[in-house]
């Protein structure tokens, strides 16, 4: 029974441990199992994630292998997609934002040649070489109306022989056309002929209305030596390219008017200037030169009287007329010594008004800007003397003013009458040319003083020196009368 028992038990020992394995085993093969299952599903999804945050900081260019499980292997392939398609999508805004920058940046360098220069060749020159480099193009010229408006004339051309000018009349399809248009492109191997005149070496041409206000101002040719597609972008900055250009065409053409009109205005000026000084002058002359043989017959003296007379007028119109050529010639106005200017002025007043004109003025050197505005200033004060003042003799006179050790560093210019004067007070600015005087005074650093009063005449001076100090002028018992 003893033995009997004891096998029992090693036996039954035998079979705990079995058991126990059995348990451990059941424990540990589902947990295996279990967790190889968890992995196979979140092992793709980390990485998915992983590739995702990398995306997401900005590195498009992520991978990811298909894992085995079929919906799982759907979501790594779409991811994929996704990855490619923004790949896509980033180069493609970066091309069309330097596109854009570029198109800007061409479009802004035309835009500001118009306030460089208004010289319309120079501008438009430039304008072509722009436009040549942003398009990539060899050879391009641009043409515009001429005078005439019947036919167009080059105004600027780029890898182009000069034969090509001839071709002008080429062009005239522009005539019929009122309104912009697309650019229009052509290319050789496509068998039809050029609608417009193009070098024979040219594979791609394009034609561009260069247009302002809904008006075609001119077109631009642009040729390329090889085969040259443009996109619908290219296309649309051209078109652009063409409305720049022609505001560049109409800011000169209208700055060429403007210069015409200022020519127009002071030829009539001129011509006033002569009828009312120079022609009346010769006309009084050309009477008294016509009575005189008889007078000097009947009273030798009243012959020399007029004969004085006529020396006056005769020397009158001869400084008017020089006085006029002066100002023809701004370089010679400001080159004149002052002195020889305030002569001519006071030989014109005095042979034009029958005016005695007192003249005393030192030779003194001043720089150009300023001989010019004393100049004009002598000027405006004698045309007042002899429009208002009602005097019977004019004084104007110019010293040098003098600085320490004799040194000269200034000038005192003053124009003085004996006509009928006038209250200042009661006088505005705008009046009589005073607000003109002040203001060429003002623009060399010169003090301007008007001193006058009713009955007793009238002094204008003006004084410039060097150096500005305070008190320029100041009020002294000749001011305080103008009558000599």
């Amino acid at each position: 029974m003893e033995e009997s028992w004891a096998e029992l038990s090693a036996l039954s020992v035998g079979y705990g441990r079995l058991l126990l394995v059995l348990l451990i085993l059941g424990l540990t093969v589902p947990a295996a199992f279990t967790a190889l299952g968890i992995r196979r599903i979140t092992g793709p999804i980390a990485t998915l994630t992983s590739a995702a945050e990398r995306m997401a900081a900005g590195d498009l260019r992520q991978e990811i292998a298909p894992p085995e499980d079929v919906e799982l292997q759907k979501l790594a392939l779409a991811f994929n997609r996704m990855s490619v398609q923004l790949q896509s999508l980033y180069a493609g805004l970066e091309q069309r934002v330097a596109d854009r920058t570029r198109e800007l940046a061409t479009l802004g360098a035309i835009a500001d040649l118009s306030s460089r220069s208004p010289d319309l060749d120079e501008t438009v020159s430039a304008a072509l070489d722009e436009t040549l480099r942003a398009m990539g193009m060899d050879a391009g010229v641009v043409y515009c109306p001429a005078r005439d408006g019947k036919t167009l004339q080059r105004v600027a051309y780029r890898g182009m022989s000069d034969g090509s000018e001839d071709r002008g009349e080429l062009h005239m399809l522009m005539a019929s056309r009122s309104t912009p248009e697309s650019p229009q492109v052509w290319h050789a191997d496509e068998g039809d002929a050029p609608p417009w005149g193009v070098d024979a070496e040219w594979q791609t041409a394009v034609r561009v209305s260069l247009w302002a206000r809904g008006e075609v101002l001119g077109i631009m040719l642009l040729g390329a030596r090889r085969r040259r597609d443009l996109a619908p972008e290219e296309c649309s900055l051209l078109e652009a390219i063409g409305h720049q250009v022609g505001v560049v065409v109409e800011n000169a053409r209208l700055y060429e008017r403007a210069e015409e009109s200022a020519v127009e205005a002071e030829r009539n000026r001129l011509a006033r200037e002569l009828h009312d000084s120079v022609t009346q002058t010769l006309f009084s002359a050309n009477l008294i030169a016509g009575v005189l043989p008889l007078l000097w017959e009947q009273d030798p003296e009243d012959g020399r009287a007029r004969l004085a007379e006529l020396h006056a007028l005769t020397r009158g119109a001869l400084a008017e007329m020089r006085a006029l050529l002066l100002e023809l010639r701004p370089v010679a106005l400001a080159e004149t010594p002052l002195p020889n200017l305030l002569g001519q002025l006071a030989d014109a007043v005095s042979g034009r008004a029958r005016m005695p004109v007192h003249l005393d003025v030192e030779e003194i050197d001043v720089p150009a800007t300023v001989r010019v505005a004393l100049y004009r200033v002598a000027q405006e004060a004698l045309n007042n003397v002899v429009k208002h003042s009602g005097a019977g003799a004019v004084w104007m006179t110019l010293q040098a003013l003098s600085g320490g050790d004799d040194r000269r560093e200034g000038a005192d210019l003053r124009v003085m009458d004996d006509g009928r004067g006038f209250d200042p007070a009661a006088v505005s600015g705008d009046h009589l040319g005073l607000r003109i005087m002040q203001e060429r005074a003002e623009a060399v650093g010169a003090a301007l003083r008007v001193t006058s009063a009713p009955d007793e005449g009238t002094l204008v001076r003006v004084v410039w020196r060097n150096a500005k100090e305070d008190g320029l002028i100041s009020t002294s018992d000749e001011d305080k009368g103008a009558t000599r």
